[in-house]
């Protein structure tokens, strides 16, 4: 028993705080001077990195709660009851936790590109690069220096 919670507090309540101590430093230092009210581009910025920051947090807590709920239940509780919930109820549980343990891996790339076209272009750069090394190979050259260099000669080296 002690096992099991000494891995709730280890994995799930000591990120859990360490995420909330550290991001409130930063939306510290992120809020808006009160003598500074204006629209600016900077002010937007910020207020839209603090709620990028909330979102971390929210879904961290969101996303890991019912599996950790479960487990402590599970850990605490008698026998009796656990035995006395009915299996189908049990089961739907515990994979809807799985699933929402499993998704806590995904969200944030989902969270970045939902709310950051940086982020989003970024990507597509990244998914297209490999569309567009295909198109030039052979063909580009990129000068490094004082000396051209062939793209693919460039590559022949790398790999």
């Amino acid at each position: 028993m002690v096992f099991f919670l000494l891995l709730v507090i280890l994995f799930y309540v000591a990120p859990l705080l360490i995420l909330l101590v550290l991001y409130t430093f930063i939306v510290g230092q992120l809020m808006p001077d009160s003598g500074n009210v204006g629209d600016s581009y900077h002010a937007r910025a910020k207020k839209h990195a603090i709620t990028m920051l909330l979102s971390v947090v929210v879904s961290f807590f969101v996303c890991l709660s019912p599996y950790r709920i479960l487990i402590f239940y599970i850990v605490v509780a008698p026998a009796e009851q656990i035995t006395a919930i009915d299996r189908d109820t049990f089961f739907a549980y515990l994979n809807f936790s799985r699933i929402m343990f499993y998704l806590h891996s995904a969200i944030d790339p989902i969270l970045y590109n939902l709310m950051s076209s940086k982020f989003r272009k970024g990507f597509w750069d990244l998914c297209r690069m490999k569309k567009y090394a295909d198109k030039e190979r052979g063909r580009s050259n990129v000068t490094i220096g004082a000396r051209k260099i062939d793209v693919s000669e460039q590559e022949e080296n790398f790999v």
